[in-house]
């Protein structure tokens, strides 16, 4: 019987090992593909909220002048 529940026990944790490994791998592996296009839409939203930001906000544009 102890044999029986022995193996039993380690049988659940190789599952729960494996299973942990496969998590953390598609974890990194998401996490490596958004870092190939994060930067890229991160400046475009921010040049955007620039833009949008003086033209809703011309006083805050150094180019802008009311003269």
């Amino acid at each position: 019987m102890g044999e029986c529940c022995s193996a039993f026990c380690k049988g659940i944790a190789i599952c729960c090992k494996y299973t942990y490994n496969g998590v953390v791998y598609t974890k990194d592996k998401i996490k490596d593909c958004c870092s190939c296009w994060w930067y890229p839409l991160k400046e475009r939203c921010c040049a955007c909220c620039d833009c949008c930001d003086r033209y809703y906000n011309p006083y805050k544009d150094e180019s802008y002048s009311t003269i």
